[in-house]
């Protein structure tokens, strides 16, 4: 899940995404989001640390795309 957010970054560059890049993000997520933190929750390889950690990435990963919506739209 960090490479997912370090590659946004790293393809969004220093300056602010185009709306049509964070839509794009966004409905992405959307899709892809909610079964990871399923996935996640369900594995009984995870231990709680590491579930707990890769859940709070995916909540930071929506709220960082929230906030890019919130830019481009200004």
């Amino acid at each position: 899940m960090k490479r997912i957010v370090l590659a946004v970054f790293l393809i969004a560059g220093c300056s602010l995404p185009d709306r049509a890049f964070v839509d794009a993000v966004d409905k992405s997520w959307q899709a892809i989001g909610p079964e990871y933190a399923d996935y996640v929750r369900a594995d009984t390889t995870l231990d709680e640390d590491t579930r707990t950690e890769r859940l709070e990435t995916a909540a930071g990963f929506a709220v960082t795309i929230a906030k890019a919506k919130m830019a481009v739209s200004q």
